[in-house]
């Protein structure tokens, strides 16, 4: 799992209504979801002026997170292939909330 830090152009007062139901969401996919198994989360930290950009920009932020995911993914296939001794990293299988 990974969480990417942007500005949020929503004011506080229609965010913070919001803040239960994520916490919720994020009980229940801990509780209720993922496996017990040991999970690595990622954070992907960028520029305050490239945060505020990607808060106002969906399609941008969608790119910059697809490029992150793609990367943390190819990075994790690769390590699982050498310490596993995989024959491809096409055997090795990753997933992201």
């Amino acid at each position: 799992m990974f969480e990417l830090h942007a500005a949020c152009k929503l004011p506080a007062s229609r965010l913070l209504p919001l803040l239960p139901r994520m916490a919720d969401t994020a009980v229940h996919l801990e509780q209720s979801v993922l496996p017990r198994v040991p999970i690595r989360h990622w954070i992907c930290s960028l520029p305050w002026g490239l945060r505020a950009l990607l808060g106002y920009d969906r399609k941008l932020c969608a790119k910059v997170v697809s490029g992150f995911m793609a990367e943390v993914d190819r990075s994790l296939r690769w390590r699982a292939k050498r310490e596993l001794g995989l024959a491809s990293v096409a055997d090795a299988h990753t997933a992201s909330t």
